[in-house]
């Protein structure tokens, strides 16, 4: 199997000079390919990628007209016949036109040598729902084709072609290889993960009425998405809990639209409810203001008022409808967010009156102190915070009774990983390799679709793409290379952590070659490639 265990081998064999109307060629699926790329010297015409079952991996195939600009520009692939005329499931092969967006800025707080380009200049990030696009003379453009392998692939060597088509004209053929390498990924994913997300904002993009049948309908498509790129935790906000005071005094808890939710969400596939958070800052807001709960209301059914709901009676009953929904054990509470060291005392005391109201229910937050002691179990650490502290958080972790997980949001930035617009792809993938790497057990991040009104990156608090990864589409959520560099990020941690269970000393040694620290990692995506191939061969191998 000598190139079985490769992720990506582009063909060796120098290209000959390319004829016709077009310049065609390929080359990873971390590479920000921009309208001005021109093709390389030694540039690659054919694909191969290595795959794990239950795995998905990508290449790029780049157009450029040469004088004239060609309408009606398709890509096709075919269908995969393997040996003996094994042929991959439809539709395992997808290959989508790669969108850009105008940036007019760059992400506030990162020099030049950590951006994959200098704005204002359109970049390389949605995947476009065209199936054809119009290519202008002298300008590049890049079509992202993903391969799915299902875990009931039988291994071995497939091969097919992707066709470049301008209406009826054939323009190139790109030879397509996959060999699914005999390694199983895990149906479940090996590192916790949420990203928030606004439901309003999809009723709003896709002009329909929340909470109706339509709405529905979107949000589970958007869930099934979420699923498909490892996330399994899903932010359910305490509004979807309607509540009424009768005329003596007690509560009735409408819990109808969260259990639908719950449900939806499950039945996609993830697999942790994410309660939102009880508590806020004061007013007039200030980042070191301390914390206090946030009103609840129930409407009075004698008068239509408004009136407050205790803190504690609240999450009393949303406990006992956990418990009596059998949900308690896959739920997470939020007290209040990003307590830091000025403020931590007020968020420890609430944090208190939620465990003493629904002692059953862990306390997960994003954080940015030292300390907080037995009043938290799930701790998220901004990136940066984690490398100052980490030797104290580790320590904590190695007690026990707490789960130590990552975040980023528009920072860090500069050196360390995230996933903006203007950084290279890489950065995005080697997100879940840092979890891996420190030993972390989750990551969060609160923008999947926070999107302004005009989807517009610029509009973002100091760094294009920190709101949102993926774009609001025809039937359901569009992706980004982004979105899909993170896919397969997620997918790295379940490879590497198959290959620690079987060899801890190689896959550490392996992953500390990528990601040596925080800031400190491979610019170069063959680093990675080379350490998958390591991981790969090493699991296709009988165990000893």
């Amino acid at each position: 199997m000598s190139t079985a265990a490769v992720l990506v081998l582009l063909a060796a064999v120098p290209a000959a000079p390319a004829q016709g109307v077009v310049d065609v060629w390929t080359t990873h699926g971390l590479e920000n390919v921009f309208h001005d790329a021109t093709q390389p010297r030694r540039a690659s015409t054919a694909i191969r990628l290595a795959v794990a079952r239950g795995e998905t991996e990508s290449a790029q195939i780049v157009l450029r007209a040469k004088e004239t600009c060609l309408d009606s520009v398709r890509v096709e692939p075919s269908l995969m016949v393997g040996t003996r005329g094994r042929r991959l499931a439809a539709g395992a092969v997808r290959a989508n036109w790669i969108g850009y967006v105008w940036l007019s800025r760059n992400s506030d707080h990162t020099p030049d040598s950590e951006l994959v380009r200098r704005a204002p200049d359109d970049f390389p990030d949605p995947l476009l729902d065209d199936e054809s696009v119009t290519l202008c003379a002298g300008s590049s453009q890049p079509a992202l084709v993903r391969v799915a392998i299902p875990r009931e692939t039988e291994p071995g060597v497939y091969h097919g072609t992707v066709s470049l088509r301008a209406g009826a004209e054939l323009l190139r053929t790109v030879g397509l290889t996959v060999d699914v390498v005999p390694v199983t990924l895990p149906d479940l994913p090996s590192l916790r993960v949420t990203h928030w997300f606004s439901s309003r904002a999809i009723a709003l993009q896709h002009h329909i009425e929340e909470w109706g049948d339509e709405h529905w309908r979107l949000l589970r498509a958007y869930a099934e998405d979420m699923h498909t790129h490892g996330q399994t935790m899903f932010q359910t906000d305490l509004e979807l809990i309607r509540v009424s005071r009768e005329s003596d005094g007690s509560y009735t808890f409408d819990y109808s639209r969260f259990d639908r939710w719950v449900e939806l969400f499950f039945a996609a596939g993830l697999s942790d409810i994410e309660l939102m958070h009880v508590g806020r800052r004061t007013e007039p807001w200030a980042w070191t203001n301390p914390f206090e709960p946030i009103p609840r209301r129930a409407t009075a059914t004698a008068s239509g008022d408004t009136v407050d709901i205790p803190l504690e009676d609240y999450l009393k009953d949303l406990q006992r409808h956990l418990v009596e929904r059998g949900w308690v054990d896959k739920a997470v509470i939020h007290v209040a967010d990003e307590p830091i060291v000025e403020n931590v005392e007020s968020w420890r005391a609430l944090s208190r009156r939620v465990h003493a109201a629904a002692p059953r229910l862990k306390r997960i937050e994003a954080i940015q102190a030292p300390d907080f002691g037995r009043d938290l179990e799930i701790w998220v650490v901004e990136e940066s915070y984690l490398e100052r502290w980490y030797d104290m958080y580790r320590a904590r972790q190695q007690v026990g009774g707490m789960e130590l997980w990552l975040y980023t949001s528009w920072l860090p930035q500069g050196a360390y990983l995230n996933r903006l617009i203007d950084y290279p792809l890489l950065k995005t993938r080697l997100l879940p390799w840092i979890a891996l790497r420190y030993e972390l057990s989750g990551w969060l991040h609160w923008g999947l679709n926070q999107w302004p009104s005009d989807v517009d990156p610029n509009k973002g608090l100091f760094a294009p793409g920190d709101d949102f990864i993926v774009y609001p589409g025809r039937d359901g959520p569009r992706s980004s290379l982004r979105w899909e560099a993170f896919r397969d990020g997620i997918e790295d941690h379940a490879l590497f952590t198959l290959w620690r269970r079987r060899n801890p000393a190689a896959a550490l040694a392996a992953l500390r070659d990528v990601v040596p620290s925080f800031t400190t990692y491979s610019r170069d995506p063959a680093i990675l490639r080379a350490a998958r191939e390591r991981a790969l061969l090493a699991l296709s191998r009988p165990s000893p």
